[in-house]
């Protein structure tokens, strides 16, 4: 049991390292979503306007099945509709008049612009705030577009129906694209993309990691730097060398013998079951 634990710890964390390393690309280009419908809201037609109040929201439970259902859901009188708002976050350092610094952390809106400039609430319905912005937005919209010049040239933002900026989407909508990679785009053990023939490196052969680490060892470690007692295998599976494990028998690293992971056999005292693991994760 702890051995299949440890086996399969190491490909987990790849898969955990590639999320984390998706999440800190995202943070520099994300996408804005406003749903059209929820669990508490689910008709979507019904969530671009506030509906009139008819009672108490009626909930129903959604029963048990498998691994979904569990909550409630409302089924008649639904209240309330959804809106959404979109804002942006900063911090620093601001000068006071007496000359001090002080730390602020400030939020300002990007969505639902032209309302916030008529003295509006931001907050906009989905078939609003989901609304692409026709042109390219220029620094200081809406008032550059109003043309706001000073305080004694403020622009036309009242009423808004006589404005020049009359748009209330969310800033940085973009289209949805299609899915243009699938699982064996990835340069891991099972992927037909890897090998110099497709101009890539080539890929290890485990079947427990398949799509989901390159377990490859190009840099096979030194046969006489190898731990004392261990096993190396030609594939992280080790399947191969289970006998050895099976009799306690070392087998150093060479050229065709290494996947950069050491799996102890014996050792002077009692580590039976010991592993050291290093995968590398797709390229």
């Amino acid at each position: 049991m702890g051995s299949r634990l440890a086996r399969g710890l190491p490909c987990l964390a790849v898969v955990v390292m590639m999320c984390l390393a998706a999440q800190t690309a995202s943070a520099q280009s994300f996408r804005v979503q406003c749903p059209q419908a929820t669990i508490t809201h689910p008709n979507a037609s019904a969530n671009n306007a506030e509906p009139a109040y008819n009672g108490p929201t009626v909930f129903g439970s959604v029963p048990v099945v498998g691994t979904t259902g569990g909550y409630v859901t409302p089924t008649s009188n639904i209240n309330g509709a959804i809106k959404c708002q979109q804002i942006s976050g900063g911090d620093g350092l601001s000068t006071m008049g007496d000359g001090t610094q002080i730390y602020m952390f400030s939020f300002g809106p990007l969505s639902g612009l032209a309302d916030i400039a008529a003295g509006l609430p931001g907050t906009q319905f989905p078939n609003t705030f989901n609304v692409q912005y026709p042109g390219t937005l220029v620094r200081g919209d809406p008032a550059a577009t109003d043309g706001a010049m000073d305080g004694s040239t403020p622009g036309v933002a009242v009423p808004e129906s006589a404005a020049a900026f009359i748009w209330n989407g969310a800033v940085g909508l973009t289209p949805d694209i299609a899915n243009i990679v699938t699982i064996t785009n990835i340069l891991a053990d099972g992927s037909t993309y890897c090998g110099p023939s497709n101009g890539a490196r080539a890929c290890g052969t485990s079947a427990a990691c398949a799509f989901m680490a390159n377990t490859f060892e190009g840099l096979p470690l030194p046969t006489d730097l190898s731990v004392p007692g261990a096993v190396y295998c030609a594939a992280a599976d080790c399947t191969a060398q289970a006998g050895l494990f099976a009799t306690a028998t070392a087998k150093p690293s060479s050229s065709s013998a290494s996947t950069g992971q050491a799996e102890v056999a014996k050792l002077p005292i009692d580590f039976s079951g010991f592993f050291l693991r290093k995968y590398k994760s797709p390229v």
